[in-house]
C-alpha cells in the first residue's frame, strides 16, 4: 500500500510538473507568434506607405497613421490588422494546444513505461524475494534432513555399538564357557589318564604274573620235551645199531618238480641252446619271476572292493598280496599321496611255475573266442606283458561269490637280451601266441 501511494503521488508531481512545463512553451510559443504578427504588420504598413510603432503596452498595437490618409484607408488597415491579430492568436493557440497535447502525451507515455519499469521491478524483487524464501525453505529443509541423517547415522551407529557389546558379551560368555569346558574336560581327561595309568599298572602287573607262569610253563615245557628228546634219540641209536646199513639216497630224491619246470630242464634249455648258438649254460634265457597286479581307478575309494579283489588275486596266486599306495598327490585324477590304488604279488620259483601251468593250461584256454595272445607285448629286453580281462578264467574263482568283473596284468620277467629270445623261452614253455 505504501509503495502504491507513493508511486500516485509521483504520478502527481510529475503530471503538475508536465502542466507546468506545457503552460511556459504555450507562453513562448504566444511570444514568438505576437512577434512574427508584428513583424508581417510592419511589412504591411511599409508597403501602404504607413508607419507603426509597436508597444507592448497591455498587449495592444499602436499604429500611427498619417493625417493626409483618409478614413477608409484608416478602417482597412484597422480591420486588416485585427483579422492578422486574431488569425495569428488562434495559431497560437492551436499550435501551444496541440504541443501541450503532445508533451501531455509523451509524458504520459513516459509515466506509463515508468510505472510498467517500477511494475517490473517489483515483480523482479517479489521473485527475488520469493526466489531468496524458497531458497531459505529449501537450505531449512536440507538443514533438517541433514540433521534426520546424521541423528539416523547416530542412532545406527548408537544400535551397531550395542550390537557389538552384546557380541563381545555373548563372545566372553561363550570363551567363559568354553573355558569352563576345557577345564572340566582336562579334569576328566587327568581322572581318565589316571584312571588308565592305574589300569596299565595293574594289566602290567597281571602280564608280568602271567609272564612268570608262562616262563615256568615253558621251562617245565622244555624239561619235559628234553627228557622225551632224549628218549628217542637214545631209542633210535639202539634201533640203528640193531637194524643194517641201507643205501644212501639223495636228498630231494622225494621232492615234487612243477611239470613246466621239468620241461624247461629236461627239453627248452636244450632247444635254446642249440637254436641260438650259446655257448655257456648261463647264457640261456630263463623265466625268473611273474609279478601279477592290478589297479582300481574306479573303486579306489571303495574299500569293499578293494578287499574283493586283493582276496581273489590271493585265491589265484596262493600267495600273499601287497597293496600299493600313490607315492604323490594327483588332483587330476583325485589321487592322494597314499592312497591305496591297487595291488600286487610277485611269484618265483615253484608258485612261479606253478601259476604258469594253470594259467596256459586252465585259465588261457577258458577265455571265450580265444585265439592266442599277442606276440608283440614284449618290452624290448625279453619280458613279455599280459592283460586279463575276467577273473573267472581261472577255476580258484567262484562266480557265485565274487563282487564284480574285473581284470589284472601279468608281467613275465626273464633274462633273455632280446625280444626274440624271449618269445622263444615262452613259446616253448607253452605260451600260446597267436600267429
Amino acid at each position: 500500500m505504501a509503495d502504491d501511494k507513493d508511486m500516485q503521488i509521483d504520478e502527481d508531481a510529475l503530471a503538475a510538473e508536465a502542466s507546468n512545463e506545457a503552460a511556459v512553451k504555450i507562453a513562448d510559443e504566444l511570444d514568438k507568434k505576437k512577434r512574427s504578427v508584428e513583424s508581417s504588420l510592419k511589412r504591411t504598413l511599409d508597403e501602404a506607405g504607413l508607419s507603426a510603432n509597436f508597444q507592448e503596452k497591455e498587449e495592444s498595437v499602436v499604429v500611427e497613421i498619417p493625417i493626409s490618409v483618409d478614413q477608409d484607408r484608416e478602417e482597412l488597415v484597422s480591420k486588416l490588422l485585427a483579422e492578422k491579430l486574431d488569425q495569428a492568436r488562434r495559431e497560437a493557440e492551436a499550435e501551444a494546444e496541440r504541443k501541450a497535447q503532445e508533451e501531455i502525451a509523451r509524458r504520459q507515455k513516459e509515466l506509463e513505461a515508468e510505472a510498467m519499469r517500477r511494475a517490473e521491478e517489483k515483480a523482479r524483487q517479489e521473485a527475488e524475494e520469493k526466489a531468496r524464501q524458497e531458497m531459505e525453505r529449501r537450505r531449512l529443509a536440507e538443514e533438517a534432513a541433514r540433521k534426520a541423517a546424521e541423528e539416523e547415522a547416530a542412532r545406527k551407529a548408537a544400535e551397531e555399538a550395542a550390537r557389538k557389546a552384546a557380541e563381545e558379551e555373548a563372545a566372553r560368555k561363550a570363551a567363559e564357557e568354553a573355558r569352563i569346558a576345557a577345564e572340566k574336560a582336562e579334569a576328566e581327561k587327568k581322572a581318565a589318564a589316571e584312571a588308565a595309568r592305574i589300569a596299565a599298572e595293574e594289566e602290567e602287573k597281571k602280564r608280568l604274573a602271567e609272564a612268570e607262569a608262562e616262563k615256568a610253563r615253558k621251562a617245565a615245557a622244555n624239561a619235559e620235551r628234553e627228557k622225551r628228546v632224549k628218549e628217542m634219540i637214545e631209542k633210535s641209536k639202539a634201533e640203528k645199531a640193531a637194524k643194517p646199513v641201507a643205501e644212501a639216497k639223495p636228498a630231494d630224491a622225494d621232492k615234487f618238480i612243477p611239470n613246466f619246470k621239468r620241461r624247461y630242464l629236461n627239453q627248452v634249455r636244450d632247444k635254446l641252446q642249440k637254436d641260438f648258438g650259446f655257448s655257456s649254460p648261463m647264457e640261456i634265457p630263463r623265466l625268473t619271476k611273474i609279478i601279477v597286479s592290478f589297479g582300481c581307478s574306479e573303486d579306489k575309494d571303495n574299500k569293499k572292493y578293494m578287499d574283493a579283489a586283493v582276496k581273489e588275486l590271493e585265491q589265484i596266486t596262493g600267495q600273499h598280496v601287497v597293496k600299493t599306495k600313490a607315492r604323490k598327490s594327483i588332483a587330476n585324477f583325485k589321487i592322494r599321496q597314499g592312497q591305496e590304488i591297487g595291488a600286487m604279488v610277485t611269484l618265483r620259483n615253484d608258485n612261479m611255475w606253478y601259476f604258469l601251468e594253470r594259467l596256459v593250461s586252465i585259465a588261457l584256454p577258458r577265455v571265450r573266442d580265444f585265439r592266442g595272445v599277442k606276440p608283440d607285448a614284449f618290452d624290448g629286453h625279453g619280458n613279455y606283458s599280459l592283460g586279463i580281462t575276467e577273473q573267472i578264467i581261472f577255476p580258484e574263482i567262484d562266480f557265485d561269490k565274487i563282487e564284480r568283473i574285473s581284470g589284472f596284468n601279468i608281467a613275465f620277467v626273464t633274462t633273455a637280451k632280446n625280444d626274440k629270445e624271449g618269445y622263444a623261452l615262452l613259446k616253448e614253455l607253452g605260451m600260446p601266441f597267436s600267429k
